[in-house]
């Protein structure tokens, strides 16, 4: 599945913070039940860096007991607004082993380029999740509390995220500069990845 992603992220510096976007992302909307996940995300890249150095990202993740193969190309970041195309691709698998095994076949079988393929760096995640309605647009607020970890170091990280769904972009985008001024915080420009592969 091939879709186009649309992104405001924010980083704050402790898990308080949370509850300070919980109540911006409320106002004059519905918010849904919020739904936890514990992931943990693997990104590949072959001997020469093919994938980084085209800024594009190769993840295996297991979230709860579901594994996938999550392709994110080379995007553009503007005002806080990430938008980039990504392909993900499910797996039958349901152990580590046959995931792996299954995820590096789905990779060279639609990754163009790859041949072979190593561990980077690994990002564990407790999320919490939670779908946003308003009267011109839906989106989903994302709240990641995880750790970066390079072969250097582990770097610890709360990031929150908000990605338009459908309806009235304007609006979307009106809404998260409205946030921004409430919480007094401006989306960061930089990503878990980002982070990740600035400490290889």
């Amino acid at each position: 599945m091939k879709r186009l992603e649309q992104e405001y992220k924010w980083q704050v510096p402790s898990k308080a913070f949370f509850k300070v976007f919980r109540k911006a992302f409320s106002y004059e909307t519905d918010i849904s039940n919020i739904v936890r996940y514990s992931i943990t995300d693997r990104y590949f890249d072959n001997k020469a860096l093919t994938l980084s150095r085209a800024q594009s990202a190769l993840r295996l993740r297991k979230s709860n007991k579901q594994y996938e193969l999550t392709l994110k190309t080379k995007g553009k970041s503007k005002a806080g607004l990430a938008s980039r195309s990504e392909l993900t691709l499910y797996i039958q698998a349901k152990t580590a082993q046959s995931a792996l095994k299954e995820f590096k076949t789905l990779a060279f079988k639609n990754i163009k380029g790859i041949k072979d393929l190593h561990p980077l760096f690994t990002i564990k995640n407790k999320r919490q999740a939670f779908d946003i309605k308003t009267k011109t647009f839906s989106a989903q607020a994302v709240f990641d509390d995880c750790n970066v970890c390079t072969p250097k170091k582990t770097i610890k990280l709360y990031e929150i995220e908000l990605e338009f769904a459908k309806g009235t972009f304007a609006d979307f985008k009106k809404f998260c500069k409205q946030v921004s001024t409430e919480t007094k915080i401006e989306p960061c420009g930089i990503s878990k990845v980002a982070t990740a592969v600035a400490n290889l």
